[in-house]
């Protein structure tokens, strides 16, 4: 998918406003109604510059809460102005300009349920300061300069269910201090100094569910430490020195819903360990060594929603053996040698979401793709698409976002696309489009978001487009 559809699902979103988690947006639900404080909460909080959401979600997956939220770009003297919430509500810094003084003044704010303070200047001293927040349950000190020593004052928090540090100087003498809260059920330690090498002393955070390591130099010896963990349910392990050594240490962990081991040296061997967690949902596997034969273990993943295999060397052959995952609805291969051939097998998987991006995606590949009527959202991104496979997507009629930014359809393939009529988002970025197509891309009455820069498209012929789509945001950079 193209950088601009990064952006798409939040222009077609209309009320909905989540936490990103370390897997993909959670589905939150709506909050308890606000009291009736609020309105005038709100107009103290805007007149300090601050901003408000009526829904605000900060999780992991399958671990999500839900606090009104206020918002502030913000200085400590910003802080001070504050006035007291007198409900429970989460409080989010967006400025790298927060110390020890500021966070001094959310003491005041006792109904503060999460605290958000990424990029902050703060300290252990300035924690301490929150003395009387006593109901804290998400704390977020990722990228701020909090250290091992700092984090002695958590144990004011004996409530807090969720912490985050990644991007922090801490290391595995955090432990220490993060083993004193009971209840907590997500650590975030993604990209840290921590090894695993005291892991054994979060023994007693037994609620733990989530645990993210992305990005530090935890091995297979160190993975052991944590040892039996029955409440475990996401385990992030990308870019760590796990090798299929270290996924021995999975049945541990008997309830994973949520694994993710890109970029690590896993491999087919590894995937066997991997294919017994039968309750996973998601799983990430990208920039593995994984190859078509190591398929066969996650054949029995009935569970399976998710899976990540981009820059892999899983091919068509593989993919054949995916064909019994049943609950199977979003796939990646970015940048792998599927032709598309091995979707053949695939009549019974109700794939919704495909990225094929940098895949040679042949026109026969392009057919056995198109026999599978689930998908909304298919990403071909440099991909060689002929008008012969291009003809092939009239077929897809349920989808709902098609992307084929640097692809090289013609004027012959947009008669296909423009028969989709659910289509509301379409990227043609870089293609070979011309003021040829305008009749044709007039057609998606339902388009809410067109992509059109680096086309050959004149100014004149986009005006056009924009009457006959009048609801349609159309990006393009046609002079």
């Amino acid at each position: 998918m193209s950088k601009h559809l990064f952006s798409a699902s939040l222009l077609l979103a209309i009320s909905l406003v989540v936490g990103k988690s370390a897997w993909g947006d959670d589905n939150a639900q709506s909050p308890e109604p606000m009291p009736p404080q609020l309105e005038a909460t709100i107009k103290a909080f805007e007149a300090i510059g601050g901003m408000h959401e009526y829904r605000e979600c900060y999780g992991f997956p399958s671990l999500k809460f839900h606090f009104f939220g206020l918002k502030l770009d913000s200085t400590d003297a910003d802080i001070k102005k504050m006035p007291v919430v007198p409900f429970p509500f989460a409080f989010t810094s967006i400025s790298n300009s927060i110390t020890d003084l500021g966070v001094a003044e959310l003491a005041k704010q006792k109904n503060m349920r999460a605290l958000n303070l990424v990029d902050a200047q703060i300290s252990g001293q300035g924690l301490a300061e929150l003395t009387h927040v006593k109901d804290l349950e998400v704390l977020n000190l990722s990228n701020s300069s909090i250290q091992d020593k700092g984090l002695e004052a958590l144990s004011n928090f004996p409530q807090l269910r969720a912490l985050r540090l990644g991007n922090t100087e801490v290391t595995d003498d955090c432990f220490v201090y993060v083993s004193r809260l009971k209840d907590l059920e997500a650590l975030d330690l993604r990209f840290t100094q921590v090894q695993g090498k005291k892991l054994n002393e979060l023994k007693p955070c037994e609620k733990l569910q989530q645990l993210l390591f992305s990005g530090c130099p935890v091995t297979d010896e160190r993975l052991q430490e944590l040892g039996k963990r029955e409440a475990l349910e996401g385990l992030d392990l990308d870019y760590t020195q796990v090798t299929d050594n270290g996924t021995k240490t999975l049945e541990n962990f008997p309830n994973l819903r949520n694994l993710s081991l890109s970029a690590t040296k896993i491999a087919d061997q590894g995937l066997e360990d991997v294919g017994k967690q039968k309750r996973l949902q998601r799983l990430y596997l990208s920039g593995t060594r994984v190859t078509d034969e190591g398929m066969s273990h996650l054949g029995g993943l009935d569970q399976l929603e998710e899976l990540a295999l981009s820059e892999t060397k899983v091919q068509d052959a593989g993919l054949a053996k995916l064909s019994d995952l049943k609950n199977l609805n979003n796939l990646k291969l970015i940048r792998t040698q599927v032709t598309g051939t091995g979707f053949d097998a695939f009549s019974d998987v109700p794939l919704q979401t495909l990225n094929l991006s940098h895949a040679p995606i042949s026109d026969s590949g392009m057919k056995a793709i198109a026999q599978i009527k689930t998908l909304k959202e298919l990403t071909l991104d440099h991909v060689p698409l002929s008008d012969e496979g291009a003809k092939q997507l009239a077929s897809l009629d349920n989808l709902t976002l098609l992307s084929l930014g640097h692809s090289n359809i013609g004027e012959e393939g947009l008669k296909s696309v423009s028969q989709m009529s659910k289509l509301r988002v379409l990227d043609l970025s870089d293609t070979p489009v011309s003021d040829d197509s305008i009749k044709e891309l007039a057609k998606l009455k339902e388009l809410r978001l067109l992509y059109l820069s680096g086309s050959v498209i004149t100014k004149d012929s986009i005006a056009q487009l924009k009457k006959a789509l009048p609801n349609c945001d159309i990006q393009s950079d046609s002079k």
